[in-house]
């Protein structure tokens, strides 16, 4: 059995919606919803790992070079805009940590 792939909390989707939803859903066949970029190919990733919602600097970075490796690897390779929607405050905001120093992985 495959596993479907799932947002228990709802926002990373909301937000890729916000980003990239092409409108098929939308109940108003007629004046669709759309996204900015309903044309984009999505690549999602989970940050926490699993039975956490903990989020360290580490992870965003793990999850950040999965995709940009990912993105490299396609053919051709496809350019790529990460939102990380983490929806807290992380460190200080002065360019010390590791997630500010160091986001491509």
């Amino acid at each position: 059995m495959t596993k479907v792939p799932s947002d228990s909390l709802g926002h990373g989707t909301h937000v890729t919606s916000i980003a990239a939803g092409n409108g098929i859903s939308s109940a108003d066949k007629d004046h669709p919803i759309v996204g900015m970029a309903p044309g984009a190919t999505i690549l999602g990733v989970r940050v926490t790992r699993s039975g956490s919602e903990d989020i360290t600097d580490t992870d965003v970075l793990l999850a950040a070079k999965f995709l940009f490796e990912r993105a490299g690897a396609m053919s051709p390779p496809m350019p790529i805009a990460v939102n990380a929607s983490l929806g807290s405050d992380f460190g200080s905001h002065d360019g010390t940590t590791a997630l500010e120093q160091d986001w491509r992985g």
